[in-house]
């Protein structure tokens, strides 16, 4: 069944005669779990697709609104799929995963949280991660706030970063590229924001209040995903598609606490295959360099920004003697540098992919950009 045009941001195509004899028609191709087994090589041209798989598979696919491309993963008929919502539905959960995803280095720290949470998340859906971790973490850091002594300080700030790590995994089943860019620039933006930004107020006023207006900001995003917050895991790749167990306020509360995660898990990934799908891709080498570098990169410059105030504010001859207002507009560098990458990466991943899929015959490969990532790696060094 085709779904109406008018209604959503795809349609369905029709025969095409200039290749209706082409190919084998491979009918038995599952289309709402092809997009899993086909990651790494997806066909986009509605042409190709009648080439490669058939015109029985190609007339059942759902394009773009403008009929160019084909959607994976495919939408289903059901309103419960994310891929169905509206522009405004996925951008309230954009802006609440990006407000989100900040909070862990904005709170300066990286924990373990992120390989963790991706298992729970396959097994219980992402809305009570998210929802958990971020009131755990405002919880540890409320207590930092007010710590009366050293050792309750240090045990509070460290519970809230690893707590506040896990929000990062959590991100929309379906996002274009530029969404994908907000979100990327939201938690590589924050680690220079907070210094930033209470650098300047702790120099007049009690460290106290950086903490506190990290309270804050938490229980802003807390109130958030309370109240505009949805589950973004559809089952799609389950024959028959199971229905939500409840519906209404119950659901919503049950989905948000996880009591409805638990009552879906027997659909999802065993313990088993969680625990285990992220090992399976980590040990390849190829990946592995590419963590690697992105560990040594990300890792150092958080580091870099626990010490920066340390060394530019040490007397001279061991530092710069700066002051704190001069240290922390120091930080408002990297801040325009990530939003400049925002902005030409907005642009400049959709021109690769287009113009990949185009030299490609209509098929998008993963390794396509790889040859601009390693430039772009290349000239920064």
């Amino acid at each position: 069944m085709s779904l109406n045009k008018a209604q959503h941001d795809y349609e369905t195509p029709g025969p095409s005669s200039s290749h209706t004899s082409s190919g084998s028609d491979k009918s038995d191709i599952d289309i709402l779990s092809y997009h899993e087994k086909n990651a790494g090589r997806l066909i986009i041209d509605p042409e190709e697709v009648t080439i490669e798989l058939g015109e029985n598979v190609a007339s059942q696919l759902k394009l773009t609104k403008d009929g160019t491309k084909v959607l994976w993963p495919q939408p289903t008929d059901s309103p419960n799929d994310p891929q169905n919502w509206s522009d405004w539905r996925k951008t309230v959960q954009l802006i609440i995963i990006t407000l989100a995803a900040i909070v862990p280095d904005f709170d300066s720290g990286i924990g373990w949280g992120g390989l963790f949470a991706v298992m729970l998340m396959r097994r219980y859906g992402r809305l009570p991660v998210l929802f958990w971790s971020q009131v755990l973490a405002l919880g540890f850091l409320i207590g930092t706030t007010f710590a009366p002594t050293l050792k309750i300080f240090t045990g509070s700030e460290g519970q809230s970063k690893r707590q506040s790590a896990i929000r990062r995994t959590n991100q929309s089943s379906h996002a274009l590229d530029v969404q994908l860019n907000l979100w990327t620039m939201g938690f590589i933006i924050s680690p220079f924001l907070s210094p930033f930004a209470f650098g300047f107020l702790v120099a007049r006023a009690s460290w106290r209040w950086a903490y506190g207006i990290g309270s804050i900001y938490s229980a802003f995003v807390v109130l958030l995903i309370v109240f505009f917050g949805e589950e973004t895991i559809y089952d799609r790749t389950v024959k028959p598609i199971p229905e939500p167990p409840t519906r209404g306020l119950h659901y919503r509360i049950e989905t948000l606490i996880g009591i409805t995660g638990v009552k879906m898990a027997k659909y999802r990934p065993s313990w088993k295959e969680s625990i285990l799908s992220p090992f399976n891709v980590i040990w390849r080498p190829h990946l592995m360099m590419i963590l690697w570098f992105e560990a040594m990169l990300f890792g150092f410059s958080i580091g870099i920004n626990g010490t920066n105030p340390v060394f530019l504010g040490s007397p001279r001859p061991f530092g710069y003697g700066f002051g704190p207002f001069a240290i922390a507009g120091g930080f408002g560098t990297p801040i325009v540098a990530v939003v400049i990458g925002e902005l030409v990466g907005r642009y400049l991943n959709d021109w690769i992919m287009n113009t990949s899929i185009r030299r490609n015959n209509g098929v998008f490969e993963a390794e396509s950009r790889l040859w601009y990532r390693r430039s772009f790696f290349q000239a920064r060094y």
